[in-house]
């Protein structure tokens, strides 16, 4: 590549105006070669609007500079001006793209050794030492502002990539990108208004990307594939970065660009539909995400290979997905078979291997098989913190699902000291309250569960006062969380022999929420919530007990004995599910807790077996499923509430819902 580059810069840049206007016709070259006079003869900075003005572009103008200069010029804002034709070079940047996405490259080599070594350190060090700037000059700025708006900056995005893609000891290809992110606005911040007004990073790496995409999709390029690789990239990056709107955007623009142009089984088609999946997930979609994950998985090993390594990490999203619709068995294979299938192709330090063997530990937690689930995290915690010390992500991640493990063998003490290095090192890394992170939010759950079980309440009820704060309360979009703190709280109170006060705060919460907000939480609630009124045995409790069971089963039409899986938003909402209907007879409301508590106490077979044998089915088979995103605390199995009764009886006027049945 080196060999063939002119030895001046203006014999480069006059090769380039060669090469591109084979592309052109006449009217184009002459207009072409209008707007690179204007950028030799100007004496101050120039805008593509000046130019649009000066030259009386018609139509798009900013697109018409863009199809005629090409990657002669560089855009920095509206600003434009002649490229360094190193790194913002279409031609390089498409061979990196093309590299990353696993797409036949002309070459190997992206940089001669002793330049790699050189942009290497500066791919991963700018934005720490442009954070370290405290007063820029106005030249600085200009320069920082100019990277962030030219194609350069995809190129270092992908260079970035590759970077960490390399990099066992990153938890995201993005993770350089992420850190310079953290680095560029936290300086920001700090910078004068003035100084502020002279550099944009609101659109930091969307910006270039999204440009390029579109001049790769236009004519002269008129690109098949490159144009959806930024897209494609631009929505795993929004993803991470928890900018879901545009991912969403994103990555629909990217399937639906895919499957336009390439046809839906080309394997940049079958990837942008993998992480359309994610979109669906998002809206609610399970059951679709988990359809489009088997034909994915079908395709792929059709036109790929059965043993190409796409194969095993769509396996292993729709392992996550089955974990969240309970299908817990099928999340089990699933991730069984993408663990063995990554690691014919991927190092065990890998991190989809890594990832899956993570995974994998849901289902076998959520399913009783907690010795193996912790065999696994053990090994993998060893090898990572061995190898990459404290600090390693993984091991973080490994140290904190061990303290749920080791709460659930009743191995109090080493659950809680894992749980708290890992709440600790979170709590350093993390900023804001425990109540908007949910990366605090979970860790801070499961710590308090296992204080509960070990006796040790005044830590417990510590730790949920920061946990609510001053409002007392979670977050709208934390419901579920809140769905579990209430129940803990709950079982807190009787433990203390304050079942009173424990009925009170329990049945208060759940009569104030309509049909459609159970969840596993609230199911579980409501068989303590049963437990704790029998205890009490005042005139009522047992009613209660029972009618609020009410809607969890019911009887099969044998017309239509299919059972209901709802698709549909977040929560799956149907109209039917807030209406009042006929009441619930006591023998079918006795047989919901039977069936709840066959499930609760992992007993799955049994409860299928016992739905058969009376002919019921649940009244919405969404209850049970996990909200997609961070995997909750698990408080399926937690220790029971302690019965006995010393506060004073507080007799409690609930609002209608909650009696609309009697069973005398």
């Amino acid at each position: 590549m080196l060999e063939e580059t002119p030895p001046k810069l203006w014999d480069l840049y006059e090769a380039m105006i060669h090469d591109s206007s084979n592309k052109l016709n006449v009217g184009q070259i002459q207009c072409r070669n209008s707007i690179l006079l204007l950028l030799v003869g100007t004496q101050a900075p120039i805008t593509w609007k000046e130019i649009s003005s000066a030259l009386s572009l018609r139509g798009d103008s900013e697109e018409v500079i863009f199809e005629l200069c090409g990657q002669l010029v560089t855009w920095a804002g509206d600003l434009l001006h002649f490229s360094h034709p190193t790194y913002a070079s279409k031609a390089r940047i498409a061979q990196l793209l093309r590299g990353n996405f696993n797409e036949p490259v002309l070459t190997t080599g992206i940089f001669p050794t002793r330049e790699a070594m050189s942009y290497e350190y500066a791919a991963r060090h700018w934005g720490y030492h442009l954070s370290k700037v405290v007063s820029p000059e106005p030249e600085l700025l200009s320069i920082a502002n100019e990277f962030l708006h030219s194609f350069q900056s995809v190129h270092w995005g992908e260079f970035a990539y590759r970077l960490a893609r390399g990099n066992q000891n990153t938890a995201s290809n993005l993770s350089i990108v992420q850190a310079d992110y953290g680095y560029l606005h936290e300086w920001f911040a700090k910078l004068s208004e003035e100084s502020k007004s002279q550099i944009g990073i609101d659109d930091f790496f969307i910006d270039p990307y999204e440009r390029i995409s579109k001049l790769w999709a236009t004519p002269p390029e008129d690109d098949k594939v490159l144009p959806w690789m930024p897209l494609i990239r631009l929505g795993g990056y929004c993803w991470e970065m928890a900018l879901v709107d545009q991912g969403i955007k994103f990555r629909r623009e990217a399937r639906n660009g895919c499957i336009e142009t390439l046809g839906p089984r080309h394997p940049l088609t079958l990837r942008s539909r993998k992480d359309m999946c994610q979109v669906f997930m998002i809206e609610g979609r399970y059951l679709d995400a988990l359809d489009e994950y088997n034909a994915v998985v079908d395709a792929q090993r059709d036109v790929l290979g059965p043993d190409n390594p796409a194969v095993y990490e769509t396996l292993s999203h729709r392992g996550i997905t089955e974990f969240l619709v309970t299908r817990f068995n099928g999340a089990i294979q699933s991730e069984t078979e993408a663990s063995k299938g990554l690691l014919r192709s991927e190092e065990p330090e890998s991190t989809l291997y890594i990832v899956s063997q993570w995974i994998l530990t849901w289902p076998l937690s959520y399913t009783g098989d907690y010795q193996k689930a912790l065999e696994i995290c053990q090994d993998l915690f060893r090898r990572r913190r061995e190898k990459h010390g404290r600090g390693d992500p993984y091991a973080l991640m490994f140290t904190m699902v061990m303290g749920e493990l080791f709460r659930k063998l009743d191995r109090m003490e080493e659950s809680i000291q894992r749980l708290e290095e890992g709440f600790d090192v979170q709590r350093q890394a993390l900023t804001g309250s425990i109540s908007q992170n949910m990366g605090l939010l979970d860790p801070a759950i499961n710590l308090v569960l296992s204080y509960r079980e070990s006796g040790q309440n005044d830590k417990a009820w510590k730790l949920i006062g920061e946990i609510e704060g001053p409002e007392d309360e979670l977050p709208d979009n934390f419901y579920d969380r809140q769905c579990q703190i209430t129940h803990v709280k709950g079982l807190l109170l009787s433990d203390e022999g304050k079942v009173n006060a424990a009925i009170s705060l329990l049945q208060g919460f759940f009569v104030k929420i309509n049909r459609d907000q159970y969840n596993r939480a609230v199911l579980w609630l409501l068989l303590d919530l049963a437990a704790m009124l029998r205890a009490r045995g005042e005139e009522g409790d047992e009613d209660q007990a029972l009618i609020n069971f009410q809607n969890i089963l019911r009887k099969i039409d044998e017309a239509n004995s299919s059972p209901i899986e709802v698709i549909g938003d977040e929560l799956g909402l149907e109209d039917d599910l807030t209406s009042e209907g006929e009441p619930d007879l006591p023998g079918l409301l006795h047989d919901a807790e039977h069936a709840l508590t066959l499930v609760r106490n992992l007993k799955f077979a049994e409860a299928e077996m016992f739905l058969v044998e009376k002919q019921v089915e649940w009244y919405r088979q969404k209850d049970f499923w996990i909200i997609y995103g961070s995997v909750p605390a698990d408080t399926t199995t937690m220790k029971p509430p302690s019965l006995e009764v010393v506060d004073e009886f507080i007799p409690i006027s609930y609002p209608k819902r909650a009696k609309k049945c009697s069973l005398r």
